[in-house]
C-alpha cells in the first residue's frame, strides 16, 4: 500500500511537472508572438510616418508670414528685444508667447530677426518668478518662426493697434486753363478793370 501511495505521488508529481512545462511553453510561444507582432505594428507605423509624415516642428523651417494686414506696430504699447529659446515640446494650442515684461494679455507681432519672418501672437505675462526660460513661446508660434528646438534665437514683439481709417483728401482745386489765359490779361475768374473815361 505504501508503495502504490508513493508512486500515486510521483505520478502526480510528474504530471504536474508537465503541466507546468508545457505551461510555460505556451507563454514562453505567446510572448514571442506578442513581440513579433509588436515589432511589425512599430513597422507599419513607422513606414507610414515616413511615407506620409505630418507636421514637424523640429525642421526649422520658417512659414509665410502670418499677420493680421488690419493692425499696424505699436511701439510704443510694447517694444522688446530678446531671446526665445524653444524645447521642441508641444505646448497649449494657439499662436502665444509669455514675456516676464508684459503688464497685460495683448495682440503682438512677433519677429524672427534672424529671418524677418513675422507672426502675430497673443502675449501674456510670464511669472519672473518661474523657473525655465524667460521667454515662453507656443510651438505653433515658433514652428511658424522656424525656431529650431534648443537653439536660441533672437526675436523682437512689438504691440499692435488697429490701423485708422482716415478720410480720403478732397480734391484741390483745378488750375486754370493756360490756354485761355492771355499774356497781361487777368485769370478768368478775376474780373478785368474797366476803364473810365476822363470828366464822364
Amino acid at each position: 500500500m505504501i508503495t502504490q501511495t508513493g508512486n500515486r505521488s510521483c505520478r502526480r508529481g510528474r504530471v504536474s511537472l508537465l503541466r507546468i512545462a508545457i505551461g510555460a511553453t505556451i507563454v514562453s510561444i505567446s510572448g514571442c508572438t506578442q513581440v513579433e507582432l509588436g515589432a511589425q505594428a512599430y513597422k507599419t507605423v513607422t513606414q507610414v510616418n515616413v511615407a506620409s509624415p505630418g507636421p514637424s516642428f523640429s525642421t526649422g523651417t520658417a512659414q509665410p508670414d502670418s499677420i493680421d494686414l488690419a493692425m499696424r506696430p505699436d511701439p510704443g504699447a510694447f517694444h522688446v528685444a530678446d531671446i526665445a529659446l524653444w524645447d521642441g515640446a508641444r505646448t497649449l494650442a494657439g499662436i502665444w508667447i509669455a514675456h516676464p515684461m508684459a503688464q497685460t494679455a495683448r495682440r503682438v507681432r512677433v519677429t524672427n530677426a534672424k529671418t524677418g519672418t513675422r507672426v502675430d501672437a497673443a502675449m501674456f505675462r510670464r511669472d519672473p518668478n518661474l523657473s525655465g526660460p524667460r521667454v515662453v513661446i507656443s510651438s505653433e508660434a515658433a514652428e511658424r518662426l522656424g525656431l529650431t528646438p534648443g537653439h536660441g534665437t533672437p526675436i523682437t514683439i512689438e504691440g499692435l493697434a488697429y490701423r485708422i481709417e482716415t478720410e480720403a483728401p478732397a480734391d484741390p482745386e483745378p488750375e486754370p486753363n493756360r490756354e485761355s489765359v492771355v499774356a497781361g490779361a487777368a485769370p478768368p475768374s478775376v474780373p478785368a478793370p474797366v476803364e473810365v473815361p476822363a470828366g464822364g
